[in-house]
């Protein structure tokens, strides 16, 4: 952006006017005025996420360049002397790059070599000199000799885009990246590919906070652990006025290692540290913000001297302290290692030992039939059995008709602007006929293929002219009134799946669904005429019994039991396919504070939680069987009162009996209810006032 270039020049000339010693008395001398460096140089417009590496044989260039910039610098120089020297600089700028006016401007280029050279040269000067256009890439040998011959800048301060334009996909192979998020670019470019930012060289950016753990974006945290981490605070979303999660980020480059089996030059002593002040507003409490942001320059002190009231955890190597406002945690950088999904955790460094998959002790069990991996951890001296979600269940995004409005139904009070389901009821299939389906294999995978028949009495697919059966399709959420749709929900959304709903579904192309709901076909869209609208997506595990959950939103994911019937992509689900536990003790589990930490913590900071997330979701072996018992009571009370406070009641004991299973102890528990708190504060606040009306109510 070359305005914020000139903008930056300007603010630099007014701070040193401001610096000038003004002697009135001596108006000979420009009245005590030095004269003022030269800037052109000094501030350049240009696209640094393209790297221009010059070829050896220019090297000579560079430094006739480097000798005439410096020269330039110089305060003393004449009007002419100093058009000398930009000559100079213009023409072995021009020698290097002699197509750059085609590549900043997009021009198609002289075949006159003189008409070249003089668009070059002005297009040249018009970006060197006066900084009123972008440079298409950048070099920091010609750019910048005088640093490139120093090693590189000293630090790199930025706040690259979060979202916008992606970056091209030739950009993201030579960074060897795992998403286009330009963001994830800039600190990429700058720590790991021939930057322009020197060894031990530090960088500083404001960035979203989701390169932290979601998958994409592991490869560049593959990068970022080359260097080292000494900083990673996450602050309240109105910080930069941002419309994602932000945090700021200090890093200090080091290079690759050079030997094959050695994974870092990162020593084991070095720790970094995280800090949580999402719950802070800089607006609202700014003083309190300062306070908290200064307690994170020193990450020896945390823990000391900490304010009443806030949790402390201490370590041989790391040390913490949490509480429902804020946290701040140091631990060695390679700890991060211990799992591979290497998350960049802003959490617990002692329950972290939970997602150890590396260096864990393992052991390969035959469980129902299935190979097992079961992983081994010490925690306050016990020893905890754990294995993946992914590794005893299929974790399964739901379907897309590509037409909802055509096939779907709903609760009139619910969410969305399908087709009320009253006038329809007495089309629903009855959970009788469901049970009939999932306990017939050859029925289930017909009426999969084929659907519901609505007509043909002698057909095994026709149930009395019904054909429109449950749609598990997410849950929504009720902070205000403390309350998360778990365990079991009632279904609030229905589906067409009659043979002639099926048979469409199956058929319709993007156009046909376009052209029924009265929309043109774009003429410059012909492959809507050949791309089916829908996707039918794991077929295989229609009408079988499994946990639904939501994927997005603040509270997600939420856990229940589905309807074994259909599912929607926004209602994703879960199937298990060993008996380590019964359903219902999995949605326990997954419903538990614990697992929800560990799982927002360590896994999927956002507000999004997709399918291959959820697969690293650790389960523990060995669970108390009284578990299944409390989410029965919890499913039974839903079923006359969908609103149940089952948070007040039997949650209560489900959670204590999940940290027991975890191998946690007060400090740990403390630890995971502050998070709570922390993560969701109306929900956590509206929670606690409904368990203090339920103590009054018994008193």
């Amino acid at each position: 952006q070359p305005m914020a270039v000139m903008i930056t020049k300007l603010r630099f000339f007014i701070s040193l006017l401001i610096d000038q010693k003004i002697d009135p008395k001596n108006p000979a001398a420009n009245y005590g005025m030095e004269q003022l460096p030269n800037m052109e140089t000094k501030v350049i417009c240009a696209n640094s996420l393209q790297n221009f590496v010059a070829d050896m044989y220019q090297d000579a260039a560079i430094e006739d360049l480097a000798r005439a910039r410096k020269r330039y610098y110089q305060r003393d120089l004449s009007p002419d002397e100093q058009a000398a020297e930009l000559d100079i600089i213009i023409t072995k700028l021009d020698e290097a790059f002699p197509q750059f006016f085609k590549a900043a401007l997009g021009h198609p280029g002289l075949n006159d070599e003189a008409g070249r050279r003089r668009a070059n040269r002005k297009c040249l000067e018009t970006w060197f000199h006066f900084g009123s256009m972008a440079a298409p890439f950048f070099s920091l040998k010609f750019f910048f000799p005088e640093v490139a011959q120093n090693g590189g800048f000293d630090i790199v301060i930025g706040n690259p885009p979060y979202g916008g334009t992606p970056i091209p996909d030739p950009l993201k192979t030579s960074l060897n990246l795992g998403s286009k998020d330009p963001y994830g670019a800039f600190i990429s470019r700058f720590i790991a590919h021939e930057p322009p930012l020197k060894r031990h060289g530090v960088l500083a950016y404001i960035v979203s906070d989701t390169f932290m753990t979601i998958k994409s974006h592991k490869p560049l945290r593959e990068q970022i652990l080359q260097s080292f981490i000494h900083r990673m605070i996450r602050v309240h979303p109105d910080t930069f006025n941002a419309t994602v999660n932000t945090a700021i980020i200090i890093l200090e480059r080091e290079i690759p290692p050079t030997e094959p089996d050695r994974k870092s030059l990162i020593p084991d002593d070095h720790s970094c540290l995280m800090a949580d002040l999402t719950q802070v507003s800089i607006h609202e409490n700014y003083s309190r913000f300062l306070q908290l942001l200064y307690r994170t320059s020193g990450a020896s002190e945390i823990g000391k001297d900490a304010e009443e009231g806030i949790h402390i955890m201490m370590g041989d190597t790391w040390r913490s302290e949490s509480s429902p406002e804020y946290a701040l945690y140091c631990y060695p950088q390679n700890l991060i290692s211990t799992n591979s999904y290497i998350p960049f955790f802003v959490g617990s460094p002692k329950l972290f030992t939970l997602m150890n998959d590396t260096t864990a002790r393992v052991e390969y069990r035959q469980i129902d039939g299935k190979r097992v991996t079961v992983r081994k951890v010490n925690i306050n001296h016990n020893s905890i059995e754990l294995t993946k979600l992914g590794d005893i269940a299929d974790v399964k995004q739901g379907m897309a008709t590509g037409d909802n409005d055509s096939y779907l139904f709903q609760n009139p009070e619910s969410r969305g602007n399908y087709r009320s389901i009253e006038a329809y009821r007495k089309y629903v299939l009855t959970e009788k006929c469901l049970e009939k389906i999932r306990n017939n294999h050859v029925l289930r995978l017909a009426l999969i293929e084929n659907g519901i028949s609505r007509n043909d009495t002698s057909s095994d697919r026709y149930f009395e002219g019904r054909f429109i059966v449950p749609y598990d399709k997410g849950g929504e959420s009720d902070a205000d009134g403390g309350w998360l749709p778990n365990y079991w929900v009632p279904t609030d959304y229905f589906i067409d799946w009659s043979e002639s709903a099926v048979s469409q579904i199956r058929n319709d192309t993007i156009a046909t669904v376009r052209q029924r709901n009265g929309k043109p076909v774009p003429a410059d869209k012909p492959h809507y005429h050949r791309t089916l609208a829908s996707a039918l997506r794991s077929p295989q595990t229609y009408f079988i019994i499994g946990i639904s959950f939501s994927h997005t939103g603040n509270y997600s994911p939420t856990y229940r039991l589905g309807s074994g019937a259909l599912y929607d992509m926004a209602g994703s689900t879960i199937f298990t396919h060993t008996q380590i536990h019964d359903v219902e003790s999995f949605v326990s589990v997954l419903s538990s504070k614990l697992v929800r930490y560990t799982f927002k913590v360590y896994t999927n900071t956002s507000v999004n939680a997709s399918e291959d997330p959820l697969k690293l979701v650790q389960i523990a072996i060995n669970l108390n069987r009284h578990i299944n018992r409390l989410v029965n009571n919890i499913i039974n009370k839903q079923k006359s009162d969908p609103r149940y406070d089952y948070a007040s009641n039997e949650q209560i004991e489900i959670d204590r009996l999940v940290y027991e299973a975890y191998g946690l102890n007060e400090d740990d528990i403390r630890e995971v209810e502050n998070w709570y708190a922390r993560r969701y504060p109306a929900l956590a606040a509206a929670q606690r006032a409904n368990f203090e009306r339920k103590l009054a109510g018994e008193g």
